[in-house]
């Protein structure tokens, strides 16, 4: 494919480019300012008769093409794709009957893909990916008419994990683990129906723990507790379905500061916990 080809796509460049060398679009497509959109298609203005060919846009301060967008009795039907400013791809997509269907990729103005999905029927199904500017994986989650369904896997930029959870039709269930950068732990809680239930545990980036709590139906209920990073207790607590009924502090030479029962709890001190 020519030069030509890349950034304008229609159907005569090749043609075009073969004699004359890069040609402009107007040649070929159908400015979008020529258009309008009249009940969900899109017509040539004046015309009873729904478009079909290929529409574009020029970008404003470079006279290159911006997008272009194939059209089929005035639906998206065919390849659409938009360019960076230096004439590179930024996104391509395909459409079927108006709606979203195939492969869709988009990329950083250096030429790296940013992100690729699937979709079918306008819906995205199947492994969606998404890299940095850089190159690397940062993100891969698999999608099933839409939703996310099956694994999520998030990364930071130096590859180390720091994510992973499982969907099922939209909703987290089972265990949702998160890292720090260095590798440890940052947090663990288990889901059922996109509620936290059972213990979660958070952690200091060094690795020693930092806080428990137990859930139930997506509100604490038990015992809670926290500590300072050299390990030494801090808070004690215990929930009865969403509310604290108890909590004891230390401080960090584990000298008891503060206890109190329900009866003197105040929203702010909840809301510390």
């Amino acid at each position: 494919m020519s030069l030509a080809e890349a950034r304008c796509g229609l159907w005569v460049a090749g043609l075009a480019a073969a004699v004359f060398g890069a040609v402009s679009c107007s040649q070929g497509g159908t400015s979008l300012g020529e258009t309008e959109e009249r009940g969900g298609l899109r017509y040539l203005k004046g015309s009873v008769e729904p478009l079909s060919g290929i529409v574009f846009t020029m970008h404003e301060d470079v006279d290159l093409v911006s997008s272009e967008v194939t059209y089929r009795r005035g639906r998206r039907d065919g390849r659409a794709r938009e360019y960076h400013k230096n004439g590179d791809l930024a996104l391509e997509e395909h459409f079927q009957s108006g709606r979203l269907d195939g492969v869709q990729r988009e990329w950083f103005e250096n030429g790296q893909l940013e992100r690729e999905e699937t979709f079918r029927a306008g819906l995205i199904e199947g492994i969606a990916r998404e890299w940095s500017e850089g190159g690397q994986l940062v993100r891969e989650r698999t999608m099933h008419d839409g939703e996310p369904h099956g694994t999520d896997i998030i990364w930071h930029p130096n590859g180390q994990m720091r994510s992973r959870a499982t969907y099922e039709t939209g909703t987290l269930q089972g265990v949702r683990t998160v890292w720090y950068e260095n590798g440890r732990k940052k947090s663990e809680r288990t889901f059922v129906n996109g509620r936290a239930d059972g213990a979660s545990i958070d952690w200091y980036q060094s690795g020693a723990r930092m806080r428990e709590t137990h859930w139930k139906v997506g509100k604490p209920d038990g015992a809670y507790r926290e500590w300072y990073e050299n390990g030494a207790k801090r808070v004690e607590g215990e929930y009865a379905s969403g509310k604290l009924r108890m909590i004891r502090r230390w401080d960090e030479n584990g000298n008891q500061v503060r206890r109190t029962d329900s009866s003197g709890l105040s929203e702010a001190t909840s809301n510390r916990i």
